[in-house]
């Protein structure tokens, strides 16, 4: 992949495209749990944690009515979805995730790591749903998510600007 992120409106790997990530393949169908976590924190930027998703999802799909884990997964994809402009391909995204969840999983997966968000990287990942445009929001959601050393947070805010220690 080159170093810009992918235009919107395009996957950019196939559903069964699993096997040009042997990582995000195995994860979906050895621990969908966990893949699941994984992208529900990255699409939710960091306000769903990876564990309560993760879990919520895991008692849905052993609840004994698996289409509920089915209809908590789409949810997110839609969520992907609509954050980058993608198209509901190969069918609906209930179709999707009903018939191949693990596919469904790992493409989600995939899409994120390929657009700069891997799930796998904890905090860092939220700053590709960020609009690049902004440097000052870009900047807010850095601070936000402590990625950057405490000593450059700005400690209060007067009228005009921020002070920094």
């Amino acid at each position: 992949m080159s170093d810009y992120p992918p235009p919107p409106g395009t996957w950019t790997t196939g559903l069964c495209g699993c096997f040009s990530d042997c990582k995000s393949c195995c994860l979906a169908f050895f621990c969908p749990c966990v893949a699941f976590g994984q992208v529900a924190e990255t699409v939710d930027k960091g306000v769903t944690s990876c564990g309560l998703a993760g879990a919520i999802y895991c008692v849905l799909l052993h609840a004994g009515l698996c289409l509920l884990h089915c209809l908590y997964s789409c949810s997110y994809r839609r969520k992907l979805r609509a954050a980058y402009g993608l198209p509901a391909e190969p069918c609906a995204d209930g179709c999707v995730h009903w018939f191949c969840e693990p596919c469904a999983l790992a493409q989600m997966y995939r899409e994120l790591k390929n657009r700069g968000a891997d799930p796998a990287d904890g905090k860092r990942r939220v700053l590709v749903f960020i609009n690049l445009c902004s440097g000052s929001r870009l900047l807010a959601s850095v601070r936000a998510f402590s990625v950057i050393p405490k000593h450059t947070q700005p400690t209060h805010r007067t009228d005009s600007h921020f002070t920094v220690n």
